[in-house]
């Protein structure tokens, strides 16, 4: 692991060199990009008006009160002049369905009598089943004639031709279950945030391509040909190749992916991939590389296990129609719900499926989502493998803080939110006696092997499938003395190992590396971190190492280049030791901050990189801080492990460029997650936070998505916000107040 020493020798003597490091210069960039430092060496962050007179002063620096009250009678200014309808004149629909699974020819009660009107006008009724039919009650009972899943709508309208919808979606008969037609690739290019400057990073271009294929038979392959050479970076400009499972079965799905950073993996080269067992030939693609259109960005289960949940992201730079979803290579279309069918570039869609009872946790299947342009078909294909979704608040250092026989210690840790920790099999730690321990009081355990012993192995014979297991790490930090293929084989033997019991997982210290090693695991890998510093970030000058927004950054990339499958991610809660050379802890602004900016990222788990008996007891006081932060995650947990963050200020905007605001949307929910980068920022002494006041949120859920209810996560409370309906598809909410950072919970309508 990283030296801390050696990160802070080098970080005092840039400080040394460039005074600017201790000081408080606050320049703040936009959520979305960089910072170059322009205004003549005052230290005026973009939201300070207390001293220089600067150009970068304006109306958007006054903290006392919006940035947009100025009347522009546009339809986005929040002084709410708008002259457009009265949208508190609408109806609510409100449509349910039973039962929700049906075979064909069964009938269905739909029940939409709890619609109301808030001014008691009268209601017309229109109840469209989805299949053609439509009649004019609220309720009514239907049969479907054939299997597939239906939407069924109802459309309320009051006497002043206001109207609102609801809908409940019916699956009837079972989901197919097949190998269809699989023969071509996909192309996930490497993610790079330019902001990010680090010593060895490889240039920035080249990505992952993906060839998928139906096996002709049995066989083993055992060869993988990129443009005439092997895929080994010995032999070709490839970091790595694999076929992700070498057994084929006849009839059954191929997948193979590889790996570079090479110009020549660019959308529009020309690549020749050719598969073989032996001399035998299993299969081959020549042709050009795609460019991304469609790419599917997460992909989970619902957090009951009876849903599947596909989001794809429109990376085309017109609008997209998402109009399907093969599986395997078998349409599956008439067997899914769409929500927002049509993308504008760089919006994120969701594809539902209501019951996938033949996609098995633990087997890799190819999922194909399928779109046009109105001019062509177009379609986004990954492998991947799903598993039931958690959310873990995890601590490295279990093991060696005698959590597994001390009950006082575990019971304090647990309090605080802490569920998962390392576990190594051992006689000391036998797997029959902390599993069970493990079950009974609800923690996570993981491991981290990536070779193999015999206790290791009884360990998940005995117990791989316990649900207090949560995955294995099988490598950290490769990145810094080795090369991705070095950690291919240990991925490898790993998912032999585990079989289909449970995700494997790899973390690392460079985000430059990031491309070449977060395809390899099935969960996504974090970033380490000194301090608030990613290690391998040699920016210049050194002060932009510890702004949030570079942080950001790091989380961002981690899970681009992850996608599709989740990210954990580490937080900053360090023991004093970690800070021992400014004789600090720190501060609760401090963790508060750094969660919530990884948060906003879209991980799906957090851990702390060290939560010892020692750190608790040197650094006590930002404790109860870290309770508060999980509570407030155990109260949005399941809209947070649904849920896809999507492209920054296209959902979720405020006029204030110095508030990060990042926004998620679900089936069930939407979380918006707001930071605040106006601050002093100190090393030697803590952060200061300037707060802001009355901050308005303008929201554009994706379509199909209608909000009724904001609320402001707080502790285990949920605080009613003011909002209200701007327009069609537009809602403003108001926070009274942002010192750091804040989440809102935004409920839809049924």
């Amino acid at each position: 692991m990283f030296s801390r020493v050696g990160c802070w020798v080098f970080l005092v003597a840039a400080a040394v060199a460039f005074g600017g490091c201790w000081g408080g210069d606050d320049d703040s960039p936009s959520s979305d990009s960089g910072v170059t430092d322009d205004d003549d060496g005052d230290d005026d962050a973009a939201g300070d008006d207390t001293s220089d007179d600067d150009a970068d002063d304006d109306a958007a620096d006054d903290d006392s009160a919006p940035d947009d009250d100025v009347d522009d009678d546009s339809d986005d200014d929040a002084d709410d002049d708008d002259t457009g309808p009265d949208w508190s004149r609408e109806p609510l629909a409100v449509l349910a369905c039973d039962p929700a699974f049906a075979d064909p020819g069964e009938v269905i009660d739909f029940d939409g009598a709890a619609s109301s009107d808030p001014n008691g006008l009268a209601l017309t009724y229109a109840l469209d089943f989805g299949d053609g039919e439509i009649a004019d009650v609220a309720s009514a009972t239907h049969a479907y004639a054939n299997a597939g899943v239906y939407r069924a709508t109802l459309t309320v309208t009051n006497a002043e031709g206001f109207a609102d919808a609801s809908s409940c979606v019916v699956q009837v008969g079972e989901f197919p279950t097949a190998v269809g037609t699989l023969d071509g690739i996909d192309f996930h290019p490497n993610y790079f945030r330019t902001e990010i400057i680090e010593t060895g990073a490889p240039p920035f271009g080249g990505g992952l391509v993906y060839g998928f294929f139906t096996s002709p038979g049995a066989a083993t392959a055992d060869t993988i040909l990129v443009n005439g050479q092997n895929g080994h970076p010995d032999d070709t400009h490839v970091e790595w190749c694999e076929i992700v499972d070498a057994d084929l079965l006849p009839a059954g799905v191929g997948a193979v992916q590889c790996h570079s950073y090479d110009d020549a993996f660019l959308p529009g080269e020309d690549v020749n991939l050719v598969v073989k067992a032996g001399t035998e030939t299993l299969w081959s693609f020549n042709g050009p590389i795609p460019a991304p259109t469609l790419s599917p960005t997460f992909i989970t289960a619902n957090v009951a296990g009876d849903e599947l949940l596909i989001y794809a992201r429109n990376d085309a730079d017109e609008a997209v129609e998402l109009t399907g979803l093969a599986v395997d290579g078998l349409d599956v279309s008439d067997f899914v719900a769409i929500e927002s069918e049509t993308l504008a570039p760089g919006g994120t869609g969701l594809i539902r499926v209501p019951r996938a009872e033949g996609i098995d946790y633990g087997m890799f299947h190819v999922f194909t989502v399928l779109g046009e342009t109105g001019r062509a078909p177009v379609s986004g294909t990954r492998f991947h493998r799903v598993f039931p979704p958690i959310f873990p608040l995890g601590n490295w250092d279990g093991s060696s803080d005698e959590i597994y026989d001390n009950a006082d210690n575990r019971a304090e840790q647990l309090d605080y939110g802490i569920d998962m920790h390392i576990y190594g099999p051992s006689g000391d730690n036998h797997p029959d006696d902390v599993v069970p321990l493990a079950e009974n009081e609800g923690v996570y355990l993981f491991t981290h092997e990536g070779g193999t012993n015999a206790l290791y192995e009884e360990y998940i014979a005995n117990w791989g499938d316990s649900p207090a297991i949560a995955a294995n790490a099988v490598f950290g930090e490769p990145d810094l003395n080795g090369e991705a293929i070095d950690s291919l084989a240990e991925m490898q033997l790993q998912r032999d190992l585990w079989g289909t019991k449970k995700p494997q997982w790899g973390y690392n210290a460079c985000a430059h590396r990031w491309p070449a090693f977060q395809a390899l695991p099935d969960i996504g890998g974090m970033d380490h971190y000194c301090v608030f510093a990613p290690k391998c970030n040699t920016n210049w000058p050194p002060y932009l190492w510890d702004h949030l927004w570079f942080l950001g950054y790091y989380a961002e990339s981690a899970k681009i280049n992850s996608e599709p499958k989740p990210v954990w991610d580490w937080t900053q809660a360090n023991n004093w030791g970690d800070l021992y050379f400014f004789n600090r802890c720190l501060t609760d602004e401090e963790i508060r901050a750094q969660w919530y900016v990884v948060l906003g990222r879209g991980v799906k788990g957090l851990l702390w990189f060290r939560f010892s008996k020692e750190w608790m007891e040197t650094c006590p006081e930002p404790l109860p801080e870290m309770k508060r932060l999980a509570r407030e995650l155990d109260t949005v947990e399941p809209f947070a492990l649904e849920g896809e963050w999507m492209t920054p200020g296209l959902y979720a905007t405020t006029p204030d460029s110095t508030i990060d605001t990042q926004a998620t949307f679900g089936p069930r929910g939407a979380l918006i997650v707001l930071t605040n980068f106006h601050y002093d920022l100190n090393l030697i002494a803590p952060w200061i936070w300037h707060e802001k006041i009355n901050i308005p949120i303008d929201v554009y859920p994706p379509g199909g998505f209608e909000p009724a209810r904001f609320q402001l996560v707080a502790n285990e409370d949920l605080i009613d916000l003011a909002w209200a309906k701007i327009d069609e598809g537009h809602w403003r909410v108001m926070l009274p107040s942002l010192t750091v950072a804040e989440m809102i919970l935004v409920t839809p309508e049924p």
